[in-house]
């Protein structure tokens, strides 16, 4: 699988085999780690394709991005975030203070 998700409940159509996952929504990517999460995440299985109108969160390393509504592929590899999208850079520690290493040499 390319990847994983869990709620509070999950709904399946067995005629299209589409899902519906409610209730404190975290979906997982298996090939970078990038996390979903979500009240509500719809399962297209024809499309193979994520989607919701819902607000969302991803986060992705040091990259995290909130927005409201979401299309992605089931890796998390392709995502649209369809309204109001915000994007932070978080700097880790070591880059930080690599960073701040190599600006004090440069004044030096």
């Amino acid at each position: 699988p390319a990847s994983k998700g869990v709620a509070q409940k999950v709904t399946m159509d067995t005629r299209t085999s589409n899902l519906v996952l409610k209730g404190d929504v975290k979906f997982v990517s298996y090939v970078d780690g990038a996390e979903l999460f979500t009240s509500e995440l719809e399962w297209i299985a024809s499309e193979k394709k994520l989607q919701t109108e819902k607000k969302v969160f991803l986060k992705k390393e040091n990259l995290f991005i909130e927005g409201w509504g979401l299309v992605a592929n089931s890796d998390l590899s392709q995502i649209e975030i369809k309204n109001n999208p915000t994007t932070r850079l978080i700097e880790s520690k070591s880059s930080l203070k690599n960073r701040q290493e190599i600006q004090g040499a440069d004044k030096g």
